[in-house]
């Protein structure tokens, strides 16, 4: 089911996972504390818009199974402890 005739939920879940591994790639990679943690908010906050898109759409579609299995495979990309959802 297209997100507001856009990205299907499978192209936006994919797109996302590839904006997250980008971020956490150049946030590990970062020489500055300070732009190590911006690299992975930017990272936090592709995860928070795709979970507010994706629910709705999840929800409409009747797999919100899928949903979930989703946000937890895109929750473990992220580094133990830096994720305060």
């Amino acid at each position: 089911m297209p997100i507001d005739e856009g990205l299907s939920y499978d192209e936006l879940t994919a797109k996302t996972e590839q904006v997250i591994r980008a971020l956490l790639a150049r946030s590990a990679a970062a020489a500055d504390p300070n732009a190590e943690r911006k690299l992975r908010d930017l990272a936090h906050g592709a995860l928070v818009l795709w979970s507010t898109l994706a629910y709705r759409t999840a929800l409409k579609m009747g797999e919100a199974d899928r949903y979930v299995a989703d946000q937890d495979r895109l929750d473990a990309m992220f580094p133990e402890g830096t994720l305060g959802v």
